[in-house]
């Protein structure tokens, strides 16, 4: 077999694109690397800020806020940062709490808290459906009950640690379980809501001006300091009923700022006294007395907060709500106007049609008498008069019309009702002369309509406010000369609920043939 001519060597090209792949794989990581590195140097400082002592293994401090901070990673970023959380305690093990475990304690130490830790995050977050803004109760407290759950499972398997390797006997784990239990508990209800409402924080119907948020966050510093001075500074025996002057500040700006206002001056207050316990070196007992009082003084702060928050955020979403709904309304009567509009056309046209015929007759009817001799001048004035009525009808007609489409409502005034049906009667007699021939038609079909519009007509002028304001007004009701005695009668019989005032409205006045 003959060798090809050309013989093509891919080996460099392999290796060329390995390199990249590496060169791309080392920039993304290049990021995560240094986020990394601030997380750790950011536990580290807050543990170094919040230790107080090491008791065998277990560090006791009023609150944990590398933890707090840590978890709220957990939370945010998923387990990936359990990682970061390992190297932080493990870190922290060696150069901040200086301790004298063995290598491998330190080591399951680190993992016993990073696993239970990232476990509760995960659980809350995937599970729980935890909303990382906290604008709900159950938000707040699912973040507790999972904080102090998982505070509980780490302290127990760490002193199942120390115990089983002869680092710590069981008073000693009982003395020092219940001040970690509840400092990282504090530390979880205090930095873990403040992360996350810094970096998921929402539209909050409680912001203020940064000015009214200064002056009021240096009155609440003024008031902590107090607090604290009249707690701790006085070494008064009865010091510890100052201890709730410690929730004025913390209960104000809950109430005053929401969720916001109580991460925020929870933070404030637990810093203020940690500097204070530190400055005057208390003991253990101390500190376990002021955990109690911090862990109630956080859990009501952050409900308080919460429960503004969501009350403030309902106020806001009604008043959106009554603001769509103000709006949809208005578009509504817009478009109940325009179809009223579009379907009165026919019935405009109506309207303007009579008064418009009215004056086509009169204008034929001036127009044949002045073709006669002798003219007939008074008539012809006469129908003149009531030709130029019945343009000025037409003309009110789209008046009005014109007023309805501007102000989106009809015009009413007070009217006689004898004038109307006098004005009906006029748009009528045009239509109606004696003149007219006979029609072929029902009575017993076309009799109930006229009955019952008489009977209507009766009844509503009977109970109107003007009749009831004035007795003595009765409207005035004369029908056209072409309705016939038999007529009257059927519609008489045909309406047995016609008044007598019905009755009377109809009387006979003329001839016509009964078909």
């Amino acid at each position: 077999m003959d060798a090809p001519l050309f013989k093509w060597d891919l080996s460099g090209l392999q290796r060329h694109r390995t390199f990249e792949q590496l060169r791309a794989a080392a920039r993304s990581l290049l990021p995560r690397a240094a986020t990394a590195g601030v997380l750790i140097a950011a536990y580290l400082t807050l543990e170094w800020v919040s230790f107080i002592h090491e008791h065998k293994g277990l560090p006791v401090t009023p609150w944990n806020p590398g933890l707090g901070a840590l978890f709220a990673v957990l939370i945010l970023g998923g387990a990936a940062y359990a990682g970061v959380l390992f190297a932080g305690v493990l870190l922290a093990e060696v150069f901040v709490l200086r301790t004298q475990l063995a290598w491998p304690v330190v080591v399951l130490v680190a993992l016993i808290v990073s696993a239970v830790f990232a476990t509760a995050a995960v659980l809350v977050r995937r599970r729980l459906h935890l909303d990382v803004s906290l604008s709900r109760v159950r938000d707040v407290l699912t973040l507790l009950a999972a904080g102090t759950t998982a505070s509980c499972i780490s302290s127990a398997l760490l002193g199942a640690l120390l115990i089983g390797t002869n680092e710590m006997t069981l008073d000693d784990f009982a003395h020092a379980a219940i001040p970690l239990i509840v400092g990282d508990t504090i530390g979880i209800a205090v930095a873990t809501p403040l992360i996350l409402r810094l970096l998921h924080r929402r539209d909050d119907p409680t912001r203020v001006s940064a000015m009214n948020l200064a002056m009021e966050l240096a009155l609440y510093l003024v008031i902590v300091a107090i607090a604290l001075w009249l707690i701790v500074g006085t070494h008064s025996p009865d010091h510890y009923k100052f201890v709730s002057l410690l929730f004025l500040p913390v209960v104000a700006a809950a109430v005053r700022y929401g969720i916001d206002g109580s991460c925020l001056s929870l933070a404030l207050t637990q810093l203020a006294l940690v500097a204070v316990l530190r400055w005057y070196g208390h003991d253990a007992a101390t500190f376990t007395q002021f955990q109690v009082v911090m862990l109630v003084l956080t859990m009501s702060g952050l409900l308080v907060g919460v429960v503004v928050s969501d009350r403030a955020r309902a106020l806001s979403l009604a008043r959106a709500a009554e603001d769509r709904v103000r709006e949809m309304q208005a578009e509504a009567t817009r478009a109940a106007r325009m179809n009223m509009v579009s379907g009165m056309a026919s019935a405009i046209a109506h309207e303007i049609n009579q008064p418009m015929t009215a004056a086509r007759a009169f204008a034929r009817s001036v127009q044949q008498l002045l073709q006669n001799e002798p003219i007939d001048t008074s008539r012809a004035n006469s129908n003149l008069s009531s030709l130029v009525v019945q343009i000025d009808h037409a003309a009110g007609v789209v008046r009005r019309m014109r007023d309805f489409l501007r102000r989106g409502r009809p015009h009413f005034s007070t009217l006689q009702i004898a004038q109307v049906l006098e004005d009906a009667l006029v748009l009528a007699n045009p239509e109606a002369s004696p003149g007219k021939p006979p029609s072929a038609s029902s009575s017993t079909m076309i009799c109930p309509p006229f009955s019952a519009i008489a009977s209507s007509s009766s009844r509503s002028c009977s109970t109107s406010s003007t009749t009831a304001s004035r007795p003595s007004a009765r409207p005035n009701v004369t029908t056209a000369p072409f309705l016939s005695k038999p007529i009257l009668s059927k519609m008489r019989r045909a309406s047995p609920s016609a008044s007598p005032t019905t009755a009377s409205a109809f009387p006979p006045t003329g001839r016509c043939s009964s078909r």
